[in-house]
């Protein structure tokens, strides 16, 4: 019955063009839940897979190509709709309370990469690409939020340490996977027989899988992790089309098994409650992530037409949001689990009839937009194309991932240290010291160049977004050199020599120059590598 159900509303989304039938499953499977009627056992028994296959082959969908032609409005993008997002939850968690809050979040924490590919079909196929490279790292934080109990854990505390503790994970695993990766990528080219490619495959998800456990991290991590690396060599792509297609299967396990799982009575109240909450979450989460969206791509120097078709067509919510939810499926509510389901099965039809009408949207929404909004997020969206093609603000970016990569890294190797070890301490802090003063060196050098510009033009709204918005990339730049000062005092004790000796200071000189060399290096080979791009 469920899943006669199941064709009959699959039938009806198809008849519509619909571009993706997920919302059938969803909708056919919620009322088999409310009826008393159950899934079949083999898609319930096939939906553990499921997570693993979704984030396996959300991570080799990244194109390298499209990450390095784009790398700085990505960065740009992405960092800003961070920022949003997490701002958005706090404010959330404020005015609506705690289990609407996650559930709304929870659903719109990742997108479905299958609507903006849609704008290939209209010739947009430069923005289609950029969105599945920005859909990749919307799944990557989903992945990390995920891991460190974000929409779990209660204690602020407890967030922070299992944050450290992922982020020690993944240094550890991503050098290790990539040397991986290589061999194992040729293995599958080499190998003709497309059967023994799909098990090589699907035995490598496993082999991550079981590292996960191994590590006592969530298995989502080193799957993303690897998927990534596989990725980076360039993943067979008749295999990956395959493995796309057990995707399809295991998703239809997913979603068929995820209101079957809450064990709670529902009448016919509770069940048109959930419905109706779950429209206007539905509602919510499109137009909180389109607003999210626009804004952070108008401030990564998209075009007002280009960054309307991007906001409208990744406005949806995505599979990942119903992992997390079936993570929360304890501290929630039954009502609001099942108006969260409700939300994104109506999301996705929501997303298809816009996406599909997307190139009529378009230039209507900005015939109804009122002028002088029009006009100031085109001139925010000129300045901050005009920013990133600046050589200094280039530099400064780079300046701050490098460095911000190498802070995690001493982060990573201070949890591996010996306890109580005293010349490893002071190796240790004379590294952390040194990564200190170049970051400070590097941020306020910029900081104070720019600020008194900008507050002297502060009225103006382009000039105050852009001042908030180098603040805000401050911040980011300098929070976790605070975090690494914090741990250095800390252990500042149990040295074996104390850090105001002049061979600690000297030490200290010399990791500043040697992190800055790096750092130069690098931005070198960056910016070299992004004008050749441009001149080709």
């Amino acid at each position: 019955m469920h899943l006669a159900l199941v064709s009959v509303f699959a039938l009806l989304y198809a008849r519509r063009r619909s571009v993706v039938l997920l919302p059938a499953i969803m909708f056919a499977s919620l009322m088999c839940s409310f009826l008393g009627l159950q899934a079949h056992e083999v898609l319930i028994s096939i939906s553990p897979l499921a997570a693993a296959l979704i984030v396996f082959v959300a991570g080799l969908e990244l194109d390298v190509e499209t990450f390095m032609a784009e790398k700085e409005k990505l960065f740009l993008m992405f960092s800003i709709e961070v920022m949003i997002f997490l701002s958005l939850f706090y404010l959330l968690s404020i005015t609506l309370g705690g289990p609407i809050s996650l559930a709304l979040v929870a659903i719109m924490v990742a997108s479905n990469e299958m609507f903006v590919l849609e704008l290939k079909k209209v010739g947009d196929e430069r923005l289609a690409n950029f969105g599945i490279a920005l859909s990749v790292l919307e799944d990557s934080l989903a992945v990390f939020l995920l891991s460190i109990g974000f929409f779990t854990e209660k204690s602020l505390k407890g967030i922070r340490i299992q944050a450290l503790e992922a982020l020690t994970i993944t240094a550890l695993l991503i050098p290790v996977l990539y040397l991986f990766a290589k061999p194992f990528s040729r293995y599958i080219k080499d190998t003709s027989r497309l059967d023994a490619r799909i098990f090589s495959t699907i035995l490598y998800i496993f082999v991550l899988t079981s590292i996960g456990h191994a590590l006592h991290v969530p298995e989502a991590i080193p799957v993303f992790i690897g998927a990534l690396m596989l990725s980076i060599y360039g993943f067979d792509k008749e295999t990956f089309e395959s493995i796309e297609h057990y995707l399809m299967l295991a998703l239809l396990g997913f979603i068929s098994s995820l209101p079957f799982s809450l064990e709670a009575d529902m009448g016919s109240r509770e069940f048109l409650m959930s419905m109706g909450y779950g429209f206007m979450l539905a509602l919510a989460a499109f137009m909180l992530r389109g607003l999210m969206l626009l804004i952070s791509s108008i401030l990564a120097g998209f075009t007002l037409e280009e960054a309307l078709k991007i906001s409208l067509t990744l406005a949806n919510t995505g599979e990942f949001g119903l992992i997390v939810l079936a993570g929360m499926t304890r501290i929630l509510p039954p009502t609001v689990v099942f108006a969260a389901m409700f939300a994104y099965a109506f999301n996705l039809t929501l997303e298809s009839e816009v996406t599909l009408r997307v190139e009529k949207l378009v230039p209507w929404l900005i015939s109804k937009m009122p002028r002088k909004l029009a006009e100031t997020l085109k001139s925010l969206s000129s300045q901050a194309a005009a920013s990133l093609g600046d050589p200094e603000f280039k530099g400064w970016m780079y300046g701050a991932i490098v460095r911000l990569i190498l802070i995690y890294v001493l982060l990573t190797v201070s949890k591996l240290l010996p306890p109580g070890h005293k010349l490893a301490g002071l190796v240790f802090a004379m590294f952390s010291m040194g990564a200190f003063i170049s970051t400070i060196q590097h941020t306020y050098t910029f900081f104070e160049r720019h600020i008194l510009s900008e507050l002297s033009e502060f009225e103006r709204v382009e000039s105050s977004f852009f001042l908030i918005l180098r603040l805000l990339l401050t911040y980011m730049a300098l929070a976790p050199v605070m975090d690494l000062l914090e741990t250095l005092i800390k252990t500042e004790e149990g040295l074996w020599l104390p850090l105001s000796s002049p061979i600690s200071l000297i030490g200290m000189f010399v990791t500043a120059y040697l992190v800055n060399s790096i750092t130069n290096w690098t931005i070198k080979k960056l910016i070299h590598q992004s004008k050749s791009k441009e001149t080709i």
